[in-house]
C-alpha cells in the first residue's frame, strides 16, 4: 500500500485484481534513497565504526527499487505457482493434518501480462 493501491475489478465476466502504482512513488523513493545515501555517508565519516551502514543501505536500495517494477512481482507470482505445482500431493505423498483428511492447499494469483506493465499489475482474483 505504500507504493500503490489494489482494486477489485471485472475484465469481461472475470473478477480480477488491479494493482496500480501511485503516480509519484518512483520519484519519492529515489529521493529517499538519495537522502539515505548522504546520511549514511556522513554517519560513516563521523563514526567510522558505522561506515558499513552505507554499504548496507546501497544493497537494500538495489533490491527495494525492484518493488517499483510490477513485472518483477508478476515473474515471482509465476515462479511461486510453478514451485507449488511440484508440491501438489499425490496418494503416496499426502500427510493429512486433520480428521477430514483434507491436504493443505494454496492458490497463487495468475498475472495477466497483456494488461500489466511496470506500473500496473492485473491478476485473477483468488477467493
Amino acid at each position: 500500500a505504500s507504493i500503490g493501491q489494489v482494486h477489485v475489478a471485472r475484465l469481461g465476466d472475470q473478477k480480477v485484481v488491479v494493482k496500480v502504482q501511485h503516480p509519484h512513488a518512483r520519484t519519492l523513493m529515489m529521493d529517499d534513497f538519495w537522502s539515505l545515501k548522504v546520511l549514511t555517508r556522513i554517519i560513516g565519516w563521523l563514526e567510522p565504526d558505522y561506515a558499513f551502514m552505507e554499504i548496507l543501505m546501497n544493497e537494500w536500495a538495489t533490491e527495494a527499487i525492484k518493488e517499483l517494477d510490477f513485472t518483477f512481482e508478476a515473474e515471482h507470482l509465476r515462479e511461486a505457482s510453478q514451485a507449488i505445482q511440484t508440491l501438489i500431493p499425490t496418494k503416496d505423498t499426502v500427510v493429512y493434518s486433520n480428521i477430514a483428511q483434507t491436504p493443505f492447499q494454496v492458490q497463487v494469483p495468475e498475472p495477466m501480462e497483456e494488461w500489466s506493465n511496470r506500473d500496473v499489475l492485473v491478476m485473477n482474483f483468488c477467493e
